[in-house]
C-alpha cells in the first residue's frame, strides 16, 4: 500500500517541479526577448522597469503627446573634408556616444536614430513620462554643455570646432514599431 501511494507523491513532485521550470524559463527567455528588442532604443534602467511588466509595454503604433529632440553638426561638410575618414569616424562616434550617453543615460530619453551626423530621440514613450518636455529641453542643455568637453577634446588633436544645432518640439504623434519587411524602428511619426 505504501508503494504505489509513494510513486504517486513522487509522480505529481516531478510534474509539479517540471511544470515550474518550464514556466521559468519561457518567462526568462520572454524577458530577455523583451529586453534585447527594447534594450536597443531605450537606457538599459528603463529597459529594467519594463521588463517587469512586459505586457503593459508595446511595439504597437499608439497615439501620444512626445517631446521629439533633432540635433544635428553646424558645417558637418567642411569637417568631414578636413578630416581623413579615420579621424572622421572618430570625430563623428565621439560626439555620438556623449551625445547619445546624455540622452539615454542621464535624461531617459528614447535614441530614435542617426541620421549622419543627427541624432533624433524622443520623449514619452515607450514609457509615459509627464515631464517629457523638461526632460527633452534639459537634454538640450546638457548636449551643448558637453559640445565644450568635446571641443577640448577635439582642439588637443587639431581637430575642427564643433558646433551643433539643436531643435525640440512636443505635440501629438504616432509611436511605434514602423518600417519594412527588411528593416523596422521604433519611432515617432507627427500628426497634423
Amino acid at each position: 500500500m505504501v508503494l504505489p501511494l509513494a510513486t504517486s507523491i513522487l509522480m505529481v513532485a516531478f510534474l509539479y517541479t517540471m511544470n515550474m521550470s518550464y514556466g521559468y524559463f519561457v518567462e526568462s527567455r520572454s524577458k530577455r526577448q523583451f529586453t534585447e528588442l527594447f534594450g536597443q532604443y531605450v537606457p538599459p534602467e528603463l529597459v529594467g522597469r519594463m521588463a517587469a511588466d512586459p505586457r503593459k509595454y508595446t511595439m504597437q503604433p499608439r497615439a501620444a503627446e512626445l517631446t521629439i529632440l533633432f540635433s544635428d553638426v553646424r558645417g558637418f561638410t567642411g569637417i568631414s573634408e578636413a578630416l581623413r575618414p579615420e579621424e572622421l569616424r572618430e570625430y563623428i562616434n565621439d560626439y555620438l556616444t556623449d551625445m547619445s550617453g546624455i540622452i539615454r543615460s542621464k535624461h531617459n530619453g528614447t535614441l530614435d536614430k542617426y541620421i549622419g551626423d543627427a541624432i533624433m530621440a524622443f520623449w514619452g514613450a515607450p514609457m509615459d513620462d509627464a515631464q517629457h518636455a523638461r526632460n527633452g529641453v534639459l537634454a538640450a542643455l546638457d548636449m551643448q554643455k558637453e559640445c565644450e568637453v568635446l571641443n577640448a577634446r577635439f582642439a588637443a588633436r587639431g581637430w575642427p570646432v564643433l558646433k551643433i544645432g539643436v531643435g525640440l518640439n512636443t505635440g501629438n504623434v504616432r509611436v511605434g514599431d514602423m518600417g519594412s519587411q527588411v528593416r523596422r524602428a521604433y519611432t515617432g511619426w507627427a500628426t497634423r
